[in-house]
């Protein structure tokens, strides 16, 4: 048996960010059943992954008036599935995480990217709102995803300088109170650094880039992510091929990425977000998406399966079997450990 096989074989990988929700839903809505378990959990397997954020992302089509709608649909979709499934644990706590690994199970989180469904002119109706999705399970939230909204700006906003609006800021409060991961991806700089003033717990940045090796407004200055370090935060860098490299996004790019961050902070802030979407007919039109490109792949990580490419090649650049555990799932768990 191969070393990078059995490395994976010992370690919690998780990935901090995947769409799958908004596959499930298309799946289901054509009769499809238990779709996870079907479809996902295989090649997941495949791949080495333990558990993941399962994202309630609001496609744009749906912004403004069905964006609450759209979230309770991908959140049922979630349930259900987590219903007809017996390979799925719900982790609301970092004792589900452990428990998860101990049955043999992948370890479901539940992320929100953007609060468009929590917004309203009532900070009394909108913090009501995180409430009860955090009833429902949901312990991760990022504020932003690329556009502007009632809390922040996002990623492509940056001209404007805004940073975090007064809901924002009394929606971060309440989630450190109630013990939510605070996600800054999406974020744009000012939003960002004004985000770190409010920040009391570790945060992450589920899914970014280096902006030093892939210019993208997406993508993190080595400022940002000194300051998410400095916050005992983990940046999970991603496989997304136009955030890994403008023309010629590969394993070895993304490697890259990684060889980056730890140069930057060290090995303890840097971990998995691939935002792999291979399996997502993603449109312009639902995504809005401005780096959108027609079956856009990263050579050697095209999908999940091709995960243990990226451990190999870590080996391969000298990253210890302790180093590479960490940054496949160990220390988004230190996150998870202190915040939940």
């Amino acid at each position: 048996m191969e070393d990078y096989i059995e490395i994976l074989e010992e370690s919690f990988t998780f990935d901090a960010h995947s769409d799958m929700l908004n596959d499930v839903v298309q799946k289901r809505e054509k009769g499809e059943r238990n779709v996870i378990e079907k479809r996902h959990i295989p090649r997941l397997h495949a791949g080495g992954l333990k558990g993941q954020i399962f994202s309630i992302f609001v496609e744009v089509r749906y912004r403004p008036e069905k964006t609450l709608k759209r979230a309770l649909q991908l959140l049922d979709a979630m349930y259900c599935e987590l219903d007809e499934s017996e390979n799925l644990k719900l982790c609301l706590k970092h004792e589900d995480f452990i428990k998860a690994q101990k049955e043999g199970k992948f370890a479901a989180m539940l992320g929100m990217e953007g609060i468009e469904p929590l917004e309203s002119l009532s900070l009394e109706e909108s913090l009501a709102l995180l409430r009860v999705f955090y009833k429902l399970g949901v312990r991760c939230i990022g504020l932003t995803w690329q556009l502007r909204n009632m809390a922040a700006d996002g990623a492509e906003e940056e001209r404007t300088k805004g940073g975090l609006s007064r809901l924002g800021i009394e929606l971060v409060n309440e989630m450190e109170k109630m013990g939510v991961v605070v996600d800054v991806a999406h974020l744009s700089e000012s939003s960002l650094y004004d985000l770190l003033e409010v920040v009391q717990k570790p945060i992450i940045c589920s899914h970014a880039g280096c902006r030093a090796i892939c210019n993208q407004p997406r993508n993190l200055t080595d400022e940002q992510i000194k300051a998410i370090a400095d916050k005992n935060g983990v940046v999970g860098v991603m496989t997304f091929p136009t955030m890994v490299d403008d023309k010629n996004p590969t394993v070895e790019r993304v490697l890259d990425h990684i060889d980056h961050v730890v140069n930057l902070v060290g090995i303890d802030y840097v971990g998995l977000g691939a935002d792999f979407s291979d399996y997502i007919d993603w449109s312009p039109e639902e995504t809005g998406e401005r780096y959108f490109k027609e079956h856009p792949v990263t050579k050697g990580l095209e999908d999940v399966t091709k995960l243990p490419n990226l451990v190999r090649g870590m080996m391969e650049r000298g990253y210890s079997k302790h180093e590479i555990k960490k940054f496949l799932g160990e220390n988004f768990l230190r996150v998870f450990r202190c915040v939940l």
